[in-house]
């Protein structure tokens, strides 16, 4: 397996996993001196430490640049870029990028035939095959890698781009203005939520991913367009799609709200249990994550509001 293919797999997971999942992330569009075009907000408390959040998209291409003075002179006035993970420094990190790929392998002997239907599995190796992308490397690894295996041929002909993501401008930006890097999580820790993920869900993912493949190219440029609108409450909508969710069958539900705990509300209260401690630092924070991470009830804004802090869109 090469390792840097691994890791543009690993990066590219939230795009598309938004994509089949009816998940988003978030930036800018409208760019004036008052309004940011962003999902993008001012956390302040009661004696006057402050934190900003952006939600950000992970591939992307020239349209969202140059940002708004409002995002620029933020950034510049913060000391410190909290990020989700240092995508740069993984990029770098040879042993780092073997230690989380163990996540995704079977060490007990087992490989991917003997947890996923036989149907399931020759449709995903067929599709592999037909692409030169397959390797009997890969009976080792779980179902949702493989299912980023088929996706990233997608993501790859959306003329998107890794380097011009929100995470990795920021990240050239603040490792060339040598501010601290923070990392919200740890590419381990992501690792670990996605490879955990029950044996059902893998398995619904992946054929979810193999049903949908023809069609992620334009949902995922679809979901670019909508990430420029910066619209909250569309946003939130489609990241919460209750009217998919009531088209789903029981056992189809029960695999997407285990996925949505996982991915989204538990991330989302460790999220906010560094934003408190950021804020608590006195350091002012420039932190970027998803913007999926931003919206609804267990979301960055409503949680931190509920915890009394004053958040003004910006």
């Amino acid at each position: 397996m090469k390792i840097k293919g691994f890791v543009k797999i690993l990066i590219v997971f939230t795009v598309i996993t938004l994509a089949l999942c009816m998940l988003v992330s978030c930036a800018p569009n409208k760019k004036t001196q008052q309004d940011s075009g962003a999902f993008f907000w001012e956390v302040t408390d009661g004696d006057g430490k402050k934190l900003y959040l952006l939600g950000s998209i992970h591939v992307a291409d020239d349209d969202i640049y140059p940002f708004s003075d409002v995002i620029v002179n933020a950034f510049n006035e913060s000391s410190a870029l909290a990020v989700e993970v240092d995508i740069d420094a993984l990029e770098k990190d040879v042993q780092m990028q073997i230690e989380v790929l163990q996540y995704f392998m079977y060490d007990d002997g087992s490989t991917i035939e003997d947890h996923i239907d036989e149907e399931l599995f020759e449709r995903a190796k067929q599709y592999l095959v037909e692409r030169d992308m397959y390797s009997e490397t890969y009976l080792l690894l779980k179902p949702i890698f493989w299912a980023e295996l088929l996706s990233q041929t997608a993501a790859e002909k959306t003329g998107l781009s890794f380097e011009k993501g929100v995470d990795m401008y920021f990240l050239k930006a603040a490792k060339k203005a040598k501010k601290d890097i923070l990392e919200v999580e740890s590419a381990v820790d992501q690792a670990s939520a996605m490879a955990t993920l029950s044996d059902n869900l893998q398995a619904f993912y992946l054929e979810d991913t193999l049903n949908n493949v023809g069609n992620l190219v334009k949902e995922t440029l679809d979901l670019y367009e909508l990430w420029k609108e910066a619209d909250v409450e569309k946003l939130e909508k489609y990241v919460y799609n209750e009217d998919k969710k009531k088209a789903l069958s029981d056992e189809q539900l029960e695999v997407f709200n285990e996925f949505e705990k996982v991915m989204i509300v538990d991330r989302n209260k460790h999220m906010v249990e560094k934003a408190v401690e950021y804020i608590n630092s006195g350091k002012t924070v420039f932190y970027v994550v998803g913007a999926a991470h931003m919206v609804g009830d267990s979301g960055l804004v409503n949680q931190l509001e509920m915890k009394g802090y004053k958040v003004v869109k910006r």
